[in-house]
């Protein structure tokens, strides 16, 4: 009977696993069927874009941009950004236009021509990018730059993640951009930079997020530590709170505050957003404060601006 049972149960997980299967199997062929995509390369040409009218096309970028309409199409076109994506929908028809758009963080701007008029498109979705290399880049049959969709793309891991965190922050100016280049598939996303959060247990040391990327399938916050005390602080990640796969320290000791080397930047993974993977660490509110010299209000950082030389 004991073993009859065993079998009956484990013939039932069996059928719901291959019902469940089924099931996702279909939703992504659905998927793929409603969604066609289309990989184009900025080589600075200006990339022509045709949209149909009254059908929405998505543009996905290497990092959250803005998009600069110009008047005379304002009414014929209705645009909205999130993030990285931007979604186009033409209410009219219109000539060639030329678009500029810019991401926010490394001022990369792309050039579009677009047009609209009631011939069907066979793609809705396209991904425009830079940061690939050469050897990866292919003609399409019309002639334009193109991801070779055989070669394979390296999804960054957590220590490519730290590493381009910390040589963004650290690194010279002039040398950002070929960062960005060697680690494509990363790019900025917000994070609270306005509250301190009490990541590092004891009270000694402050923890406020400064910057913050992510990947695919990874997050990486820098958090500005700052100790508060008059004593060196050798610092220990298992005093850290929060639900995050990994974590990295810049400096591993902090001097007294007394001195300009009481602060460092810790680097934490996660595989949710910052707030989600820090949802139970308590925040600390920052406060408003009067400066003596100017008697002028202090103004907290903005969410999608940071200088890190101004700041450390």
């Amino acid at each position: 009977m004991g073993n009859n049972f065993v079998w009956i149960i484990n013939v039932l997980i069996l059928g719901l696993s291959l019902n469940v299967a089924h099931a996702e199997t279909n939703i992504k062929n659905s998927v793929n069927e409603e969604d066609k995509h289309e990989r184009l390369i900025w080589d600075y040409k200006p990339i022509s874009i045709a949209l149909t009218i009254g059908q929405e096309r998505r543009l996905h970028f290497p990092a959250p941009v803005k998009v600069y309409i110009p008047g005379k199409i304002g009414g014929l076109l209705r645009s909205q950004s999130v993030d990285n994506v931007v979604y186009w929908k033409a209410r009219g028809p219109f000539n060639e236009t030329r678009i500029t758009v810019q991401e926010i963080d490394t001022q990369q701007t792309y050039l579009l021509d677009i047009w609209a008029d009631q011939t069907p498109q066979d793609v809705n979705v396209i991904h425009i990018t830079s940061r690939v290399p050469q050897n990866k880049i292919i003609k399409n049959n019309h002639g334009r730059s193109v991801l070779n969709e055989k070669s394979t793309t390296i999804e960054p891991d957590e220590i490519s993640m730290v590493r381009y965190a910390s040589q963004t922050l650290y690194a010279p100016r002039r040398l950002i951009s070929d960062i960005n280049q060697r680690i494509p598939g990363i790019w900025r996303t917000m994070v609270p930079t306005k509250n301190y959060y009490k990541l590092y247990r004891g009270g000694a040391v402050t923890a406020k997020p400064i910057a913050g990327w992510k990947s695919n399938s990874l997050y990486v916050t820098a958090i500005r530590l700052t100790n508060t005390t008059e004593k060196e602080i050798t610092l220990d990640p298992r005093k850290i709170r929060g639900q995050f796969k990994m974590s990295a320290f810049q400096h591993t000791k902090l001097k007294p505050k007394i001195t300009p080397l009481n602060t460092t930047v810790l680097y934490l993974i996660s595989v949710e957003p910052f707030k989600e993977s820090a949802k139970y660490v308590q925040v600390i509110k920052q406060v408003k404060k009067k400066v003596p010299n100017n008697d002028k209000t202090e103004v907290a950082m903005s969410d999608d601006v940071f200088d890190f030389e101004s700041e450390f």
